[in-house]
């Protein structure tokens, strides 16, 4: 089962799936595509609990990707 947890300000948002419901894989895609264009970053566990890095496509085989907006410099 895949799990998407979408952090910001109002809390954490999360979706899931399993690889053989195709009705969940397509939502998660289409949310995945839609917060890359929104200009957030995901990152895919890799590892262990803490080992993450930075993907740009959606994989239905990950096990956690976690979305965060970039930082901004003022």
């Amino acid at each position: 089962m895949g799990l998407m947890r979408v952090l910001d300000h109002t809390g954490d948002l999360t979706v899931d799936w399993e690889p053989s419901d195709v009705n969940a894989l397509k939502k998660a895609r289409e949310l995945f595509d839609q917060l890359g264009q929104q200009g957030r970053v995901a990152f895919q566990r890799t590892g262990g609990t803490r080992e993450f890095e930075r993907v740009e496509h959606f994989d239905a085989a990950a096990a956690e990707i976690i979305w965060i907006r970039p930082i901004q410099g003022g």
